[in-house]
Order: structure tokens, then C-alpha cells, then sequence
């Protein structure tokens, strides 16, 4: 039996099961958000990959995604699943022959599925397939070595993956609380670092200390993420006046658990892990302002890396990519996913969101710039949102990338448009 159709299949016997729940656990909650979009794609050639062989990135495409939720409650129990069925249809068209081809493909995923239960006031623990971030930054949540950066994370139709966890939340205070992570087992999706299959399980503890009017707060990590090395983070936000926070979200590694270009057996370079050669500690966060006024929430974050690639590094990087030896293959799996959550050492961020206007107060506007230190380049995004009714939204989405030719952020230098709606049942 197909796969696709085997996972139909068993979400709805999961949904007829739910159905017939007894009386006493009668709090079932059914709900669900569905996107259709379309995006089109402006492509330029690109040097790696002239004939878009390689990287087939499609001149459009057209997407149906459904993410329902089940949740029942019984007294102080909760669980939640979330599955999450897509489907799409593109168009991909090869420079060399100038030809295109289409396909289409369905898949079915189980996003979220977690039991919390509260024990106390003062203690819950919550189990199963979950996403738990926090830090006060935009852009990304340096402290947090379980969830990574995806530059795409503020789109409007992201979702991210949930993690197999064991959390434990005990609030020891109205002031101060402690988290206790495990996460024992993948969650099956491919790995962040390239060829690291062995999954290590992670452990972290991150304590908390939040002001009596909840603007303030300070915390501080620890524990043991990819490749199993030790870290600790730090995180604050203050705010010295009313609108306007500082804050900053930091980590570091004991060693950088990332490849970088070497020299290989056969007379060139190749990506390679050496943790002895990038000894010291890897430190990577991000420090921001913040100013919120009744229609605009202002941000400029700066983002540090110094684990990261330098200039010269990122283009031996390149080098590795066009390179004909035995290494080639396993060169641009390691490029794509490195281990580190973006290639340079420094980067710009702002952030400019206009929300709660028109007449109705149902229209919104975003305006998200990345600037890469190392070599100029840049992507912008521009999102739209208009809440037609309480059940309908539409949305539009502009992502560009700037610079250089086959820059960082430019390196497959493309501009795409998507429009779409949300459908919430």
C-alpha cells in the first residue's frame, strides 16, 4: 500500500477513535488551518549549477496544506496532536535543453504529539513530539541548541517540526523557574550536520529569572547539544524606559562541531570535521534593540558568529563544489547543512512590522532585511496579511536576495512571489 495513502488511512481511524472518547473525557477540541498558495520564482543561471540539474529549483509552484489539531483535556491532562498533510505541484524548467518537466507529490506528517500534565502550581511536565523555544530576539534563539535558525521561520506558511522532548517546568517562584530538557531519540528528520546518522541524545537545564511586571528577564543555559559537546548560553531583556528593550541571546560551544574546507588526500581541499584544528570556544548570539509603538514594532538585531566561515573560507568552501575527486558528492551534502546556523561571522538583521491597520485594524505588513558582513550580500522579505473575516486571511509574500553573484546570501540569487489564503476551521 502506498505510503501516502497508509497515513490517510491511519489519521482517520485516529479521528474516529477521538470520536468515541467516553462522556468523562468529553473535552475534545478539533480545529484546523488550511493554506493554499501559489509562488513564482524570477531564477538566474548559477555557476555550480548552470543547467538547474543539480538543484531543480522550480519557476513556480502551487501548494495545498492542511494542518489539523486534535486536543483533549481531562482535568489537569492535556494532549495534543497535530498532523499535517501537504501537497504540491511545480514546474521546473532546465536551462540546457530548455525544456520543462512537472510533477507533483503528496506527503503526510505528524508535526506535533505531546501529553502535559500540571501536578502543581509550581510543577508540570510536558512529553512527546513538541516545539520549545524562548528568548527575547527576532530573528533567531542563539541559546537554544535543540531548534536551529531556518531563515525562512518567519514566512507566513512555516511550520516547524516538533522534537521528541522530556520537559519538566518547575516555577519556584512567581520570580524564578528552572527547565529540564531531554531529548532522547530523532525525531527522524534528517540530520542538522551532515553524515552525523549517530544520533546523540541531548540534555539541557536553563533557569530563569523574570521581573515582577514581566519586561525584565534574565537566563542562563546549560548542557550538551550536536556531537554530544558541552555548551552554556546566556539570554536578557531590559527595558530602560516603556517601548524600547535591549536585549541579547548568546551561546557557546567547547569546541565548533562544524566543516570547513581542509586539505584532502588527493592534492585539493575538501569540507571536512577536525575539532582539534578549530579548538577554543565557538561563540554565536545575537544582541538587539527594540522599540514598539501602537502600529510598529521597530528591530535591529546584529548577529555574531565566530564559528563561522571567513571570506576566504567561504570560497574554498565553493572550491570543494567543482572540485572532481571522491570527496565531491560528500563536499555539497556538507556544504548545505555545515553545523553552523549561518555561514559568515556577522550579520545585520531589521525588522519593520506594521500591524493593526485600516479601518478595521485587520491588515498587516512586514518588512525583514538580512545583511551578510563577509561579502555584502542581503535578502529581503516583504509579508502582507488582511483578515477578511475570522476564518478567512490572505496573504502575500515577497523574498528577494542581493549582491554580489554567488555571494552568501545570494548564492542562488533568485526573487519570488507567493500569494495564498488560510482557510481556519
Amino acid at each position: 500500500m502506498p505510503t501516502t495513502l497508509l497515513n490517510l488511512r491511519l489519521l482517520f481511524i485516529l479521528v474516529v477513535t477521538l470520536g468515541y472518547i467516553p462522556n468523562g473525557w468529553s473535552g475534545l477540541n478539533l480545529r484546523s488551518e488550511n493554506y493554499f498558495y501559489g509562488r513564482s520564482f524570477s531564477l538566474k543561471p548559477v555557476q555550480l549549477d548552470p543547467g538547474n540539474r543539480l538543484f531543480s529549483r522550480p519557476d513556480y509552484l502551487a501548494n495545498t496544506d492542511i494542518r489539523p489539531e486534535l486536543k483533549l483535556t481531562y482535568l489537569d491532562q492535556k494532549w495534543i496532536v497535530r498532523p499535517r498533510w501537504t501537497y504540491s505541484y511545480e514546474s521546473i524548467h532546465f536551462n540546457d535543453t530548455n525544456t520543462n518537466t512537472y510533477s507533483s507529490k503528496g506527503k503526510i506528517d505528524l508535526t506535533d504529539a505531546y501529553w502535559e500534565s500540571i501536578f502543581t502550581d509550581e510543577l508540570r511536565a510536558t512529553v512527546g513530539l513538541q516545539v520549545y523555544q524562548w528568548g527575547p530576539a527576532e530573528f533567531l534563539n542563539a541559546s537554544n541548541p535543540i531548534f536551529h535558525l531556518n531563515t525562512q521561520q518567519r514566512s507566513t506558511i512555516f511550520k516547524e517540526k516538533g522534537k521528541v522532548l522530556v520537559r519538566l517546568n518547575v516555577d519556584y517562584t512567581q520570580n524564578l523557574n528552572q527547565v529540564f530538557i531531554y531529548e532522547p531519540i530523532s525525531n527522524g528528520e534528517r540530520p542538522w550536520i551532515a553524515d552525523d546518522t549517530e544520533f546523540k541524545p541531548k540534555a539541557l537545564v536553563k533557569t530563569e529569572w523574570i521581573s515582577d511586571s514581566g519586561v525584565n528577564s534574565i537566563g542562563f543555559v546549560f548542557g550538551r547539544e550536536e556531537r554530544a559537546m558541552g555548551f552554556f548560553g546566556e539570554y536578557f531583556s531590559f527595558s530602560p524606559t516603556e517601548g524600547v528593550s535591549i536585549y541579547l541571546d548568546s551561546k557557546h560551544t567547547e569546541k565548533s562541531p562544524a566543516y570547513y574546507p581542509g586539505a584532502n588526500d588527493y592534492g585539493s581541499e575538501s569540507l571536512l570535521y577536525n575539532p582539534n584544528a578549530h579548538a577554543g570556544w565557538a561563540n554565536f548570539g545575537v544582541a538587539g534593540i527594540r522599540k514598539e509603538w501602537s502600529h510598529l514594532d521597530l528591530r535591529f538585531e546584529y548577529v555574531y558568529n565566530t564559528g563561522g566561515w571567513t571570506p576566504e573560507q567561504f570560497q574554498g568552501a565553493k572550491l570543494t563544489l567543482i572540485q572532481q575527486n571522491p570527496d565531491t558528492a560528500k563536499n555539497f551534502t556538507r556544504f548545505a547543512s555545515p553545523g553552523i546556523e549561518l555561514l559568515g561571522r556577522g550579520y545585520g538583521y531589521l525588522s519593520l512590522r506594521f500591524f493593526n491597520l485600516g479601518k478595521k485594524d485587520n491588515h498587516s505588513i512586514a518588512f525583514r532585511y538580512l545583511y551578510a558582513e563577509g561579502d555584502s550580500s542581503s535578502t529581503l522579505t516583504t509579508t502582507y496579511d488582511w483578515d477578511f473575516n475570522d476564518s478567512i486571511n490572505f496573504f502575500a509574500e515577497f523574498y528577494g536576495s542581493f549582491g554580489q553573484k554567488e555571494g552568501e546570501l545570494n548564492l542562488l540569487q533568485q526573487q519570488s512571489l507567493m500569494l495564498g489564503l488560510r482557510w481556519s476551521l
